[in-house]
C-alpha cells in the first residue's frame, strides 16, 4: 500500500496553506539553537553529533558525514563522484546508489509530509528525501519518548519530524549505503562506543541492545540526529547574506555589504523593481514560491530558499550513474498521482555553492546532472527550446546521443530531453528572458548564501564534557 492511501485522510491539511501561501510556513523556520555545553539538551545533540560523524558501517569507512559532508555544503563531499558517477559508493566498494545525496542542513525546518489543496488540486508537500517519503511520523509513531505528557516527550518532542525519520530509515543497515546487517549492530556498536555515556545522559537509562528494546534505542539514535541537525552547528544562518542583512542600516536591499552584481542578482531573483533592475524589471521567478519560504522581497531573517514543493522541472537524465538506471519517478512514489510523475523536492539554497575548495566540483539536482551553478540558471532561463529565450539564445533540443552531460549540452548550445515529460511548468521556468550578465548576476546573489563550516567533534571525554568542554 502507498503511502498516500493513509496521508490522504489522516494528514490531509484543513487549512488553504499550500505551496502558493508560504508565509504559512514562515513560524517552521525559527528555533534552531547553537550547540553549546550550556544548553538544556546538548547531550542528546551532542550524542546526535557522534553518530553523524562515526563510521558506523561494514567495513568501517563510511559515515551520514560521508555523503552529507560539511565542507560542501552537508551533501557528497567528493568531487570525482560529483563530476562523474554522481550516486555515493557504499560502504562496500561494490555497491553504490541511484541518486545524488540531499543536503542535510537545514532540513529540520521542513514541515511533515501532507497532501495540501492548491488552487490547481491537490499538491505533495514537504517530508525529506527527494520523493518525501520521510513523511515525519514512523519514530514518532515507534513512541520513543513514551506517550505526548512523559517527561522525555515534553524535553525532545520537536525533533520528533521528517529529518529524524531520514535518519531512522536505514542508511545504517541499506546495503548501498552504510551496509551493517542490522539495527543489532548498529546498537552494539553505539554501546561500545566512547561516546556511549552520552546516550544514558540524554535519555535517563542506558543503551538497551535486547531484542524487544533495540527499536526503541535505535529510534533513539534517529532523534539524537535529527536533534543535532536542528542545532546551529547545521542551521546556521550565518552566511554573507544574513550577515550583510543584520548589518545593514535599512536593514533592506540593496544591503551595504554586496556588491553591485550580488544586489542585482537579488532583484532579478525575486522580480524587484529598482534602480539596478529598472523597469520594465526582470523576473527571474526564483524567489515567486519555488525558492522561498519568507516574504517575497528576501528579507525574511531565516529565509531557506524553498516552498518546500515538488516540481518536474524537465531535468535531463544523468547517463552516468552507474548502472544508468531508470529516471526517479520522484514523489509520484509517494501518490501514485500521474501529475507528480518525476516532480523531486524542491531543496534549499542554502550553501548551494558551498565546497571544501575554489577547484572543488559540485553536482546539482536531484541525478547530479549540473555540475555549474551557471549552467543551472541558464537552464532554468532557456530549457523550454520552443519559447521566446531560447531562440534568442539560439538554444535547440539536443540531437539523440548530444547533451548527455551538462558540458557537452552548453558546447552544442542545446539542452536533451527531460526525463519526464508532461507536467513540466514552463509557466514560472523555461522562458525567463534573462540575459548572460543577469544569469551571472543570479550565481552571484546564490553564492552569498555559504555558511561556515562545521567540524567533526573531538573524541569524547566523559570529564570533559562533566565540566562543560565543547566538542
Amino acid at each position: 500500500m502507498k503511502i498516500c492511501n493513509w496521508l490522504s485522510t489522516k494528514h490531509r491539511l484543513s487549512v488553504t496553506a499550500a505551496i502558493f501561501s508560504l508565509p504559512f510556513f514562515l513560524s517552521m523556520s525559527g528555533g534552531a539553537m547553537a550547540l553549546e555545553p550550556t544548553e538544556e539538551d546538548y547531550a542528546l545533540k551532542l550524542l546526535g553529533k557522534y553518530l553523524f560523524f562515526d563510521k558506523i558501517s561494514l567495513p568501517k569507512r563510511q559515515s551520514c558525514s560521508s555523503c552529507h559532508t560539511p565542507a560542501a555544503g552537508w551533501t557528497n563531499g567528493t568531487a570525482g563522484t560529483n563530476k562523474k558517477q554522481v550516486a555515493v559508493t557504499g560502504a562496500d566498494p561494490h555497491t553504490v546508489g541511484t541518486l545524488k545525496p540531499p543536503t542535510s542542513a537545514y532540513a529540520t525546518l521542513i514541515p511533515n509530509f501532507a497532501i495540501v489543496p492548491g488552487p490547481f488540486g491537490d499538491l505533495p508537500f514537504a517530508g525529506n528525501f527527494w520523493n518525501g517519503r520521510a513523511t515525519g511520523e514512523a519514530v514518532r509513531d515507534l513512541k520513543v519518548l513514551g506517550e505526548p505528557g512523559d517527561p522525555l516527550h515534553v524535553k525532545y518532542a520537536e525533533y520528533l519530524g521528517a529529518a529524524t525519520d531520514q535518519a531512522h530509515a536505514s542508511p545504517f543497515i541499506n546495503p548501498v549505503e552504510q551496509g551493517l546487517p542490522d539495527i543489532m549492530a548498529v546498537c552494539e556498536h553505539v554501546k561500545s562506543a566512547k561516546y556511549a555515556p552520552l546516550y544514558a545522559i540524554a535519555y535517563e537509562e542506558p543503551i538497551n541492545c535486547g531484542a524487544g528494546d533495540v527499536e526503541i534505542t535505535f529510534g533513539r539514535f534517529a532523534l539524537a540526529i535529527g536533534a543535532f541537525e536542528f542545532s546551529g552547528d547545521v542551521n546556521q544562518f550565518a552566511s554573507k547574506r544574513d550577515i550583510a542583512l543584520a548589518n545593514d542600516v535599512d536593514g533592506n536591499f540593496p544591503l551595504d555589504g554586496f556588491t553591485d552584481q550580488e544586489n542585482f542578482g537579488h532583484d532579478l531573483f525575486y522580480g524587484i523593481t529598482s534602480d539596478l533592475n529598472p523597469a520594465p524589471s526582470k523576473n527571474a521567478g526564483c524567489g515567486a514560491f519555488c525558492h522561498r519560504n519568507g516574504n517575497n522581497q528576501g528579507t525574511t531573517p531565516q529565509e531557506r530558499y524553498t516552498g518546500d514543493g515538488y516540481f518536474n522541472i524537465g531535468t535531463p537524465r544523468n547517463v552516468a550513474i552507474p548502472g544508468n538506471p531508470e529516471p526517479n519517478e520522484g514523489v509520484f512514489f509517494m501518490t501514485e498521482n500521474p501529475a507528480d510523475l518525476g516532480a523531486h523536492k524542491t531543496p534549499t539554497l542554502r550553501n548551494v555553492d558551498k565546497r571544501p575548495g575554489k577547484g572543488f566540483v559540485k553536482a546539482f539536482m536531484h541525478n547530479g546532472y549540473f555540475k555549474t551553478l551557471k549552467g543551472v540558471v541558464h537552464f532554468y532561463n532557456t530549457s523550454n527550446v520552443n519559447g521566446p529565450t531560447a531562440a534568442a539564445f539560439g538554444v535547440t533540443r539536443c540531437d539523440p546521443g548530444v547533451g548527455l552531460t551538462e558540458e557537452d549540452a552548453l558546447a552544442n548550445n542545446c539542452w536533451p530531453e527531460p526525463e519526464f515529460t508532461g507536467n513540466i511548468p514552463f509557466f514560472i521556468l523555461g522562458s525567463r528572458n534573462l540575459t548572460d550578465e543577469e544569469e551571472d548576476a543570479i550565481v552571484a546573489y546564490m553564492k552569498t548564501f555559504t555558511d561556515p563550516t562545521t567540524k567533526a567533534p573531538k573524541p569524547f571525554n566523559l570529564k570533559k564534557f562533566q565540566n562543560g568542554i565543547p566538542f
